[in-house]
């Protein structure tokens, strides 16, 4: 971190006049250095704003770091180091994304593996409900497990009632005609209970860093796959970073990309859109990359943008029509190619559905040993 607020206030009377061209190259270099020692970014964002060359600066700190290694944790690699695994990926192919076992959101986006997926949307379009039950697929078809910072769903009981909920296709509410006795309930989340971990820390201590670092534990000892953070404004921002939003997603997606890869791990960060405005046809406009909430430095950082609405919106609160897209695929080749897709949600089953047909995307009934039908006594 800052060894003071005042080196802090330099960097930010540093940084605030960068071009977009600089702002990347800053990325680009935190994500070579790690974030021990801020120093040696307000240092290295000074000669970049005179226009000083990126690749001058890092071997300028190649050979500082080597002085000092304390602090620092650079590793520098020759081709030979690297050669076998390249020689391995040529013959096995390079890391692609992996399905959601649904094609129709596969054409849009894939799980990948060290990458880092901003996921957005506006108020109350579903996103926390949706990478949910792509995770709980996920977990069923092939064992992944997730760990979610999720404090809008605090307690974890009501995070887990809604999985169970999904799993079953049938209501947990004791007042709906069909429900989940005890027996079928308890049967229905022993099967989901391998698939999860839900992190809680009470603010003020839910910062970036100590949430993250909750994380560790669970993925080195458990295998996780997917870490989910739900949503980013629940975080407590260091007071340096109040009003600074370009700074703050700097800061957030620097620590995030290299969490992903170190951890080799699929990071999702679930981000508000700015308050949308009603367009000429009484409907909100798609969410866009630009209109994150905290500015447009988010969709230049992350590997991949995604978002979820619901596009009529305010027309009909009850019309159940969901937009589902990828706004910034990174990675198009081993990932997808940026578009939308269109299906419906079925309240009933809190599952997800096509749009002509009403079937389940994701057939659960089959896949767990207590199918819906069968719940119901049909």
């Amino acid at each position: 971190m800052f060894n003071s607020f005042d080196e802090f206030s330099n960097w930010l009377d540093i940084s605030k006049n960068f071009d977009r061209k600089v702002i990347k190259d800053v990325y680009r270099f935190m994500e070579t250095f790690p974030l021990a020692d801020f120093s040696v970014y307000i240092k290295s964002s000074t000669a970049l704003s005179k226009g000083t060359p990126l690749e001058t600066i890092i071997k300028s700190y190649q050979k500082h770091a080597e002085a000092n290694k304390e602090g620092y944790a650079i590793e520098i690699f020759k081709l030979d180091d690297c050669l076998e695994e390249m020689v391995d990926h040529l013959n096995t192919g390079a890391l692609k994304g992996s399905t959601t076992h649904i094609e129709l959101i596969d054409n849009a986006w894939k799980w990948r593996e060290t990458e880092f997926t901003l996921f957005t949307g506006n108020n109350q379009d579903g996103k926390s409900l949706l990478m949910r039950y792509l995770a709980l697929i996920k977990g069923i078809e092939e064992g992944w497990k997730t760990a979610i910072y999720a404090p809008e769903d605090w307690p974890a009981t009501k995070f887990y009632d809604e999985l169970v909920f999904t799993a079953a296709g049938v209501s947990t509410d004791k007042d709906n005609v069909h429900h989940l006795s005890e027996e079928q309930y308890r049967k229905v989340a022993n099967q989901i209970k391998p698939y999860f971990n839900f992190i809680s820390i009470r603010p003020p201590y839910n910062t970036l860093e100590n949430i993250l670092n909750a994380f560790i534990p669970v993925i080195e000892d458990e295998g996780i796959k997917i870490v989910i953070i739900d949503p980013l404004v629940k975080i407590t921002r260091p007071p340096a970073y109040v009003d600074r939003d370009a700074a703050w997603a700097a800061y957030v997606s620097a620590i995030c990309v290299d969490f992903a890869r170190r951890y080799n791990i699929c990071l999702i960060l679930v981000l508000h859109q700015l308050t949308p405005k009603i367009g000429a046809d009484g409907r909100y406009a798609k969410p866009d990359k630009y209109t994150i909430k905290g500015g447009g430095n988010w969709s230049d950082s992350g590997d991949n943008v995604i978002y979820a609405q619901r596009p009529q919106m305010p027309v009909d609160n009850m019309d159940t029509l969901v937009r589902f897209g990828s706004l910034k695929i990174k990675n198009q080749r081993l990932v997808a190619i940026p578009q939308e897709v269109f299906f419906r949600f079925n309240r009933k089953t809190n599952r997800y559905v096509d749009e002509d047909t009403g079937l389940d995307l994701y057939d659960f009934d089959s896949k767990l040993n207590i199918g819906r039908l069968q719940l119901l006594k049909f």
